[in-house]
């Protein structure tokens, strides 16, 4: 998937998604990445545009339909808090 941003907001989430792979695990950071994502009006995913807020919904929606391994169930509940 391919996100375009432009403008600082798009440093700072750069920055964010740095220090998600060196220093935290994905399901740490990505509530706060969702958060910044969804203050933009627009963003273009895969060549669609689509709002930002939009965007989050997909995501989340697509994080609680899954079929997640027992072992790491807890770990994903922790992100909805």
């Amino acid at each position: 998937m391919i996100v375009n941003m432009c403008g600082k907001s798009y440093i700072l989430l750069c920055e964010v998604m740095f220090y998600m792979i060196v220093f935290y695990s994905w399901k740490d950071l990505l509530p706060d990445v969702l958060k910044v994502l969804a203050n933009h009006t627009q963003l273009a995913v895969d060549g669609v545009l689509i709002k930002g807020s939009e965007f989050r919904a997909n995501t989340v929606n697509s994080l609680i339909t899954m079929n997640w391994p027992i072992e790491i169930i807890t770990s994903i509940a922790d992100m909805f808090r």
